[in-house]
């Protein structure tokens, strides 16, 4: 479905698929996981409910925003479509970032060429989701938003609002939405759960220094 120009206010998200250039090292595992990407954004934009969203898949990333010049009631059914997004890719064994942010965001359909397609994205909205999806936990969906626009954010929420927590790095401002749990109650419990997996990742790379390092008895520069 094509997506109409725009220019004004907006919530806008950047999606990204988690570990595509590792992927990148075999076409096939890359070409597989960029279909799956694919399929799913379109398959989702093309239910009724979605209809609001605006969606431009690009290589391993998606654009998504929702115009809204006169409220921010229009932020439940982002995160709704990007809970979607998440839950379709992780059944398929892969992770999703999402960033959101709300701001000024311009989008026009340039010329096109033969084999050249031209599309242009503006505003801040879009610069904040940009770069501060990359600090983000892999897997996460945070709102970026300044601590004096909290409440409003969880006002504009709707039910999702039992399901957001302040940020817990502090490198990044805002507040994440936690997608996979069925309960606030859960959302402690997940979030030190997934505080693990980083502490057993170390733990392995940990492992294997130990294990090679130790073996270097005898090396030249240990004499």
């Amino acid at each position: 479905m094509p997506i109409n120009s725009f220019s004004g206010k907006a919530y806008v998200a950047f999606s990204d698929l988690n570990g595509f250039k590792e992927m990148m090292r075999s076409h096939e595992r890359a070409a597989k996981a960029l279909d799956k990407f694919y399929r799913t954004v379109y398959s989702l934009i093309s239910e009724p409910q979605y209809s609001g969203v605006q969606t431009l898949a690009v290589s391993d990333c998606a654009i998504s925003f929702i115009g809204n010049e006169q409220n921010r009631d229009s932020l439940p059914l982002l995160l709704g479509f990007l809970q979607k997004l998440h839950s379709e890719m992780i059944k398929a064994d892969y992770l999703v970032t999402s960033s959101v942010a709300y701001g000024q965001f311009s989008y026009h359909e340039r010329i096109e060429l033969s084999g050249l397609e031209k599309n242009m994205f503006l505003g801040d909205a879009y610069l904040k989701s940009y770069l501060i999806n990359g600090k983000c936990p892999d897997g996460s969906i945070i709102i970026i938003c300044d601590d004096n626009e909290k409440d409003n954010i969880l006002q504009s929420s709707g039910a999702y609002r039992d399901f957001m927590k302040c940020t817990r790095r502090r490198e990044i401002g805002g507040l994440q939405y936690y997608w996979a749990v069925s309960s606030a109650p859960e959302i402690d419990k997940f979030a030190e759960a997934y505080q693990d997996t980083y502490r057993l990742k170390y733990k392995g790379m940990i492992s294997i220094y130990k294990e090679y390092s130790g073996r270097r008895q005898g090396h030249p520069d240990e004499a």
